[in-house]
């Protein structure tokens, strides 16, 4: 009898293992299902990374043969796009565009409270990188970034910069926000918005100064129609969309190599086989001669990595801005 018993418990583990391994396939298979594939952004509608994600998800569409829809969930640094993601069905459905703070929300905890961790979701295929620079109103007095140092030393608390993503850090450029103007001893006014679009939109009607951090995707057209001038580009090179804009290194401040991507996530749990799916069609959009085109309109350069590659670069990133935070306290 127990020999019996230990030949059907046997049984059912090979039958259990045989399902597992025919679930896997059937994901790959039946992936996408007949339904919509929503890509997350954590930031507000209106801004670069909200356009880029657009011209992915076009792409994406055609690949996969199926409707792929982009749905902003801004709020408390992105964390709460995060939350989503990690939480929803491990299905390959619900892709999340996650930036620093948003990967690695532990890292930030000083700040945002996230209901996850980094352990609860995947990085799937590395995207793209956005260009950060300085606009101000054309009617302010400075037209570079020394001009504006200047000004704002002799006229303490005279500037108004607005921020986009809320209170606190949304990604590393913010933290680098806090640092730059505690190095440089100058205190201006900080004015929070949800996002890109909406900081912009404040910027063009005067009620704020400057802005900083913005992309080159939100502003570059308002810049080359007068209505915003750009005092300064973050990053080792100028912007090729607005070349004549010197780097912040080019005026004589040096900024930290702080970390910036954009990469492709989704729940902890979902199917290898789903992932490397996913991750194959994100490979053959960037190839895209219509992706590629976005991408130099657009203003954001296409940076693609495997799940692999992207997750080397998060941890390369834990470790960057753990030590920077702890050197660089952010205020709440």
């Amino acid at each position: 009898m127990q020999t019996l018993l230990r030949r059907i418990a046997v049984a059912s583990v090979m039958v259990a293992c045989a399902s597992g391994l025919m679930s896997g396939e059937s994901h790959s298979q039946d992936y996408p299902a007949n339904r919509p594939i929503t890509i997350i952004n954590p930031l507000a509608a209106g801004g670069g990374v909200d356009s880029a994600l657009r011209s992915l998800a076009r792409e994406l569409q055609t690949i996969l043969k199926q409707t792929v829809v982009v749905e902003s969930k801004p709020g408390a640094g992105g964390v709460l796009a995060g939350a989503f993601v990690a939480r929803a069905e491990p299905d390959g459905h619900t892709i999340g565009l996650l930036q620093s703070s948003q990967a690695l929300p532990e890292v930030y905890s000083e700040t945002f409270k996230a209901t996850y961790t980094s352990a609860d979701v995947r990085p799937v295929a590395r995207y793209m990188k956005l260009t950060y620079g300085m606009a101000a109103h054309p009617s302010v007095p400075y037209k570079d970034f020394k001009q504006f140092v200047a000004y704002a030393k002799a006229n303490p608390e005279q500037i108004k910069l607005g921020r986009g993503g809320g209170a606190g850090i949304s990604n590393p450029i913010g933290a680098y926000v806090f640092e730059m103007l505690n190095r440089l001893n100058i205190q201006i006014l900080q004015v929070s918005f949800r996002g890109a679009g909406e900081t912009q939109q404040a910027l063009v009607g005067g009620h704020i100064d400057v802005v900083f951090p913005i992309s080159v995707t939100a502003i570059e057209q308002s810049v080359k129609a007068g209505q915003l001038s750009a005092l300064a580009m973050y990053g080792s090179s100028r912007s090729p969309n607005l070349p004549d804009v010197p780097t912040f290194a080019e005026q004589g401040y040096d900024a930290e190599a702080i970390p910036i991507y954009n990469t492709l996530f989704v729940p902890k749990a979902t199917p290898d086989s789903v992932v490397l799916k996913i991750q194959n069609a994100v490979a053959t959009a960037m190839q895209s001669p219509a992706l590629k085109e976005a991408a130099e309109r657009g203003g954001f350069d296409l940076y693609y990595g495997t799940g692999t590659e992207a997750a080397e670069e998060v941890e390369k990133d834990r470790a960057f801005m753990t030590a920077f935070l702890k050197k660089y306290p952010q205020p709440k």
